[in-house]
């Protein structure tokens, strides 16, 4: 039976997965299920999940109706049921039958949490069944095998590989490069020397795009955080770039202070892509194409390189 490869980004604030050229994403948010009232015309974002028996909203539904909520945003997410949740709901909305997945961790949360995700994808439940657009499916989940990578790396991969996995930039392969990726709750540094992950300046930092949403939140009455990015998502927080602008200053001071010089500087994530006029000025800056996707895109060329003998798509 042929294989898939699939990419899913755990990330604290959004969930994403690709699988030829098919993608989802959802909020890293999932909630106990309750009874609803009938909607007229249908409820829209409308995810459950049916998983080891229990019943869970998951994504937008979770935040609009779930009165207990559980936030993909500890340390040791990987050690939690809602990361193996999120993850089965990426695989059934995607379909892909047999698969092999590629995923990240946060660059301080690789080494200790490594094996505990791994372990988690490994032993998902042969089944769940799904409900999406106001339809339900039956799904089985046959994951073969997996790999675990620092979060960023996928950014970097989405540029050097082909979707073959093989390296099609080798001028970039070849260079000193600083991947920025910027997300929901954190800033992932990682430094690659002809993509050797250099570890002493390959970090995690609290400076994701809820650092600049916590002060808007508050002007906006305490509006909640997800609300807050939704209307950033949608353009609608023009009269607050100067919140943008501190964090830009910020990540680029705690870049600066690493003093070292890198060839290129990689700007990746949502908050990477929204902050790029105010990053790293002067710098020799690549803006990542569709940089909210990217770890994604990456990490199916890299699952394409790691399993390229095998019979797979």
């Amino acid at each position: 039976m042929k294989e898939s490869v699939v990419g899913i980004d755990l990330g604290f604030g959004w969930t994403k997965a690709g699988h030829n050229g098919q993608f989802f994403r959802c909020p890293s948010v999932v909630g106990e299920a309750v009874n609803l009232f009938e909607s007229p015309t249908g409820i829209e974002n409308n995810i459950q999940l049916w998983y080891n028996d229990q019943h869970y909203f998951v994504g937008e539904l979770a935040i609009r109706q779930a009165t207990i909520k559980y936030f993909s945003m500890a340390a040791n997410k990987a050690r939690s049921d809602i990361s193996a949740i999120l993850a089965a709901t990426a695989l059934a909305a995607l379909k892909p039958g047999r698969v092999n997945i590629v995923t990240g961790l946060p660059v301080d949360f690789y080494f200790q949490y490594k094996d505990d995700l791994d372990n988690q994808l490994q032993h998902l439940p042969n089944r769940v069944r799904i409900q999406m657009d106001n339809k339900t499916y039956n799904c089985a989940l046959e994951v073969q095998q997996t790999k675990i990578v620092p979060q960023p790396l996928g950014s970097a991969m989405s540029l050097i590989l082909d979707s073959r996995g093989n390296t099609i930039d080798h001028r970039l392969a070849s260079k000193n490069i600083l991947v920025v990726d910027v997300g929901f709750h954190t800033l992932d540094i990682l430094a690659l020397s002809a993509l050797e992950i250099i570890r002493p300046f390959s970090f995690t930092r609290p400076l994701g795009m809820a650092v600049a949403y916590k002060g808007i939140s508050q002007d906006l009455g305490g509006l909640p955080l997800y609300d807050v990015d939704r209307l950033f998502i949608k353009n609608q927080l023009q009269n607050h770039t100067a919140a943008f602008q501190s964090l830009a200053r910020q990540i680029t001071e705690e870049i600066a202070g690493l003093n070292q010089k890198f060839d290129h500087y990689l700007i990746t994530g949502g908050g990477g892509a929204q902050l790029y006029n105010w990053l790293l000025p002067g710098f020799e800056r690549i803006l990542v194409p569709d940089a909210q996707q990217a770890n994604v895109v990456g990490y199916q060329k890299l699952g394409a390189k790691t399993w390229s003998k095998r019979n797979i798509s």
